[in-house]
């Protein structure tokens, strides 16, 4: 992975116990994890990581903290994934944007809580986007026939290309998984196991 500011990342306790296994990106200093020049355009994927934020942390109310995102949030081409929290919990919220201008947007109440390790996996099948929390699907969403999702960094903890990249809460994030195709529901259940 190639990330900025390597001097500000640091790893911290993975999952399975491995003291190197997750990467914390401090990205209330800025820092965040990219990876480059990854094309999602029309093809199948799946996006699948394990997120950790601490229980002081802050998470944005707003615009919200970005777990990850190929796009800006003014709904450039790309998608997008944040969690937000008000008097109601945690939501999670789903955006993405073709290439013509349509776009789409879904938040979405879930059960996140702070210091455990929650697992967040989307997928794309065809022209289906979905969301699934700890292995359990919240969401999903029609894209228009050959909706393209650009071809761009993926950026784990901040927007891509946004002056205000850095959010107001450190993430760690272990077992990341890029796919070039979408898992399926059993699939998908099973990256669970490794949760503890």
């Amino acid at each position: 992975f190639n990330h900025t500011d390597t001097d500000s990342n640091s790893f911290t306790l993975g999952i399975d116990g491995d003291k190197n296994g997750a990467l914390s990106t401090n990205n209330e200093k800025g820092p965040y994890l990219l990876i480059k020049d990854y094309n999602l355009g029309t093809n199948d994927f799946t996006i699948s990581t394990w997120v950790k934020i601490e229980k002081n942390a802050s998470i944005s109310g707003g615009n919200g903290t970005c777990i990850f995102a190929n796009s800006k949030i003014d709904k450039t081409t790309g998608t997008y994934l944040t969690l937000r929290k008000n008097n109601s919990g945690y939501l999670a919220q789903v955006s993405y944007s073709g290439d013509e201008g349509a776009y789409g947007d879904k938040t979405k109440s879930i059960s996140f809580v702070q210091g455990e390790w929650q697992l967040f996996t989307m997928t794309r099948s065809g022209n289906t986007l979905s969301l699934y929390f700890n292995g359990a699907l919240v969401y999903t969403s029609t894209l228009a026939e050959g909706t393209s999702l650009g071809a761009t960094d993926l950026c784990f903890g901040a927007y891509i290309n946004e002056t205000w990249s850095y959010q107001d809460s450190a993430i760690a994030y272990d077992n990341i998984g890029i796919y070039d195709y979408a898992l399926t529901d059993v699939e998908i259940a099973a990256l669970t196991a490794s949760k503890k």
